[in-house]
């Protein structure tokens, strides 16, 4: 959201709104009782089913980058010239 307000022409974002610790505590926060709370809380069960569909996918949508990303190679991932420790 910070990146989004900057690019609408906002700068000098207080440290709550921008990207820091606090700032995303903040935004999780918004998120967390203005969309997600709603939606968790129907009048009948039968309306949780949109909410539990969107978030068995988003979980198949994680686990699926996961492992995708666990066959890319990274820096960390190559033996590096010389060994880290010099045990006897």
């Amino acid at each position: 959201m910070p990146q989004t307000l900057k690019a609408f022409g906002v700068s000098n974002l207080p440290p709550i709104l921008d990207e820091t610790t606090e700032g995303q505590i903040f935004w999780a926060s918004i998120f967390t009782y203005l969309c997600a709370l709603p939606l968790s809380i129907p009048r009948q069960l039968n309306s949780l089913r949109f909410a539990s569909l969107a978030s068995f996918l988003i979980s198949v949508f994680v686990i699926g980058t996961i492992f995708a990303m666990s066959f890319y190679e990274t820096e960390a991932d190559s033996k590096p010239d010389k060994p880290r420790f010099n045990f006897p």
